[in-house]
């Protein structure tokens, strides 16, 4: 099975070491930043190990694996864009040219930022 393939120590778990390669192995196209996101999110016990169980619901098949991954596809696309928008709300502050550089901003993106302005 595909477990077995990732679980290089045959330990029965996958370090985190271990499903970050299995998922760069994949070729998915995520950061680094987002693969240990969907490590952090298959992990529901929190011991920083991927146990069968956990792997299935997310890398197995049907409705509520499905939903899994959609969660987790979400969650990765709201951490990237948090991200984006923290720092260019940075570099926008620190050079404060807001209103010329926000154009530059996904409207998503330009949105959170001026909420996040105005929060201060």
């Amino acid at each position: 099975s595909a477990f077995t393939t990732f679980d290089k120590n045959r330990d029965g778990h996958l370090s985190r070491a271990e499903a970050s390669q299995a998922l760069e192995s994949l070729n998915l196209g995520m950061s680094r930043a987002e693969i240990q996101l969907i490590i952090e999110h298959t992990d529901r016990n929190g011991d920083s190990k991927i146990d069968l169980a956990e792997f299935r619901a997310i890398f197995g098949h049907g409705i509520k694996a499905d939903e899994n991954r959609k969660r987790m596809t979400e969650a990765a696309v709201a951490s990237r864009r948090r991200t984006e928008v923290k720092e260019r709300r940075e570099e926008l502050l620190l050079g404060g040219i807001a209103g010329e550089a926000a154009e530059s901003l996904s409207p998503e993106c330009e949105a959170e930022f001026w909420r996040s302005v105005q929060a201060e």
